[in-house]
């Protein structure tokens, strides 16, 4: 339920923060690039809660009138561009017109609130998504990585990492493959392809090197490799990795890859050291 004194302080908020004004602009600036207003009802939305900025992701949640309810389509047009579109019926505490004594709150002059029937339609839009369309100038477009320097905190990888990764699928840059494991992941933008390269290689003692490329596979995804040498030691450091990545992802089921083997293994301590070679002689002898 929404409190309509607490939405106006909420845009009374925004037009005293420079920042969150610029924040909105923009996401209404991607709304405009996006033809959403071409969808009707979508202009008549009215915040009510946000802009709230994460990570990787900036939430808005905005409130229509039951009978204006916006066609869902236009929130197809933001799913198709990597946006993640929420409705629900909620309500909305209006204050009532004052007509008699029984209209005001006891021992107040302030009238009393009754609750009206709403739509609410949540938006949580990818930073990328934001930049690339909510710019004021699109040749302006700049990449920046100062989030790098933060902390980064459970859920902030959230939907824009794939829960399956492989293992020894790709040549080592660090060594020969048999003495170098190899780890391959995938991300769905370069900004969390980059946070991720940078949790991993700051973030294990054992890993050799963690490197996200700057352009997207046949499959639209974002590599990130991070090798590690090939031992025991570091498939228990491995076992760490994807631990805190279930946290960072918020996705308990993790699955892996292994070698030119396409079937997929649930992901399990054991299973990864049943699979896999976890010495070069093992290796040698049983992957080439």
């Amino acid at each position: 339920m929404h409190d309509l004194v607490e939405v106006l302080k909420n845009i009374q908020r925004i037009y005293e923060n420079t920042g969150q004004l610029k924040v909105l602009t923009d996401f209404e600036r991607v709304f405009d690039r996006l033809d959403m207003y071409l969808y009707k009802n979508w202009k008549k939305g009215e915040l009510v809660e946000g802009p709230i900025v994460e990570r990787h992701r900036v939430k808005c949640s905005f409130m229509y009138r039951t009978d204006e309810m916006p066609n869902p389509e236009g929130g197809t047009r933001l799913t198709e561009n990597g946006c993640k579109v929420l409705y629900k019926k909620d309500q909305l505490l209006e204050p009532r017109k004052i007509e008699s004594y029984a209209d005001f709150r006891p021992g107040t002059k302030k009238p009393k609130f009754d609750p009206t029937p709403v739509w609410i339609v949540e938006i949580c839009m990818p930073k990328p998504v934001l930049k690339a369309y909510g710019e004021e100038n699109k040749e302006n477009v700049t990449e920046d990585y100062s989030f790098l320097d933060s902390s980064i905190e459970k859920g902030d990888l959230r939907e824009y990492v794939d829960p399956m990764f492989g293992v020894d699928r790709y040549k080592s840059k660090m060594g020969e493959d048999k003495d170098v494991i190899v780890l391959d992941f995938n991300a769905k933008y370069l900004d969390v392809a980059k946070d991720l390269e940078n949790f991993i290689e700051k973030g294990y003692n054992e890993v050799l090197d963690a490197d996200a490329i700057d352009s997207t596979n046949r499959h639209g995804f974002y590599k990130v490799f991070a090798e590690f040498p090939r031992s025991r030691k570091s498939v228990k450091e491995i076992d760490k990795l994807v631990g805190e990545l279930k946290i960072l992802t918020e996705d308990k089921d993790w699955e892996f890859k292994f070698y030119k083997d396409p079937k997929r293994y649930i992901y399990q301590l054991n299973t990864l050291e049943q699979i896999m070679a976890v010495s070069p002689l093992r290796y040698t002898n049983e992957v080439v």
